[in-house]
């Protein structure tokens, strides 16, 4: 065998070697895309799901909020209350520890 025909055996090997491997590969995207497609749509899902959840608990945090508003603006004096009381003991326990 002449060192042309070696080149050419060579050649025809390296051009049907990449033609398997761009095959192989797109076959390999094909599947990577259909694996993760679903998988990706889960997340969108769930992601929607968790955007739901968030707006209502901000809806009923919003709710709570200005039904307590409301209470406090009726009625402060218990309010305040808690506050001092708090703060008292707050303050004893502050003045404890920094003996």
């Amino acid at each position: 065998m002449s060192q042309q025909q070696v080149r050419k055996e060579i050649q025809d090997a390296l051009e049907t070697l990449n033609k398997a491997t761009v095959e192989e590969k797109e076959e390999i995207r094909k599947m990577m895309r259909d694996r993760f497609s679903h998988a990706w749509d889960m997340f969108n899902e769930q992601k929607g799901r968790v955007k739901e959840k968030m707006a209502h608990s901000q809806e009923i945090l919003n709710e709570r909020f200005q039904q307590f508003d409301h209470k406090v603006q009726e009625n402060p004096w218990p309010y305040m209350g808690v506050a001092a009381a708090s703060a008292f003991i707050l303050g004893l326990l502050l003045r404890d520890h920094h003996r």
